[in-house]
């Protein structure tokens, strides 16, 4: 590398290669985020079952740190699940 930066794993010589949307996930990471997204949603629809907790709700400022943690869970599983989406208005054609 002759004085070129690396972002992402994209060499910056070429600051359009920033544009271009990233690949789809692959089938496995399809699968991973597919549980992720169905064991979190479980653990954030059981919220006052106490059924299973990972942090206690009544323990004071950490408490809620767990569903928060669910919730980013949930979230960048959806997250990818979109890119795979072909659905998706950024799906490559």
């Amino acid at each position: 590398m002759s004085g070129e930066l690396m972002f992402h794993n994209r060499r910056m010589s070429d600051p359009r290669s920033l544009l271009v949307p990233p690949a789809a996930p692959s089938q496995r990471r399809r699968v991973w985020a597919w549980l992720g997204l169905i064991a979190s949603a479980i653990y954030l629809l059981n919220l006052d079952m106490g059924v299973f907790e990972l942090i206690p709700d009544f323990v004071p400022v950490v408490g809620n740190l767990d569903e928060a943690g669910a919730t980013l869970l949930f979230l960048k599983c959806l997250s990818t699940l979109r890119t795979a989406s072909p659905a998706s208005p950024d799906a490559p054609k």
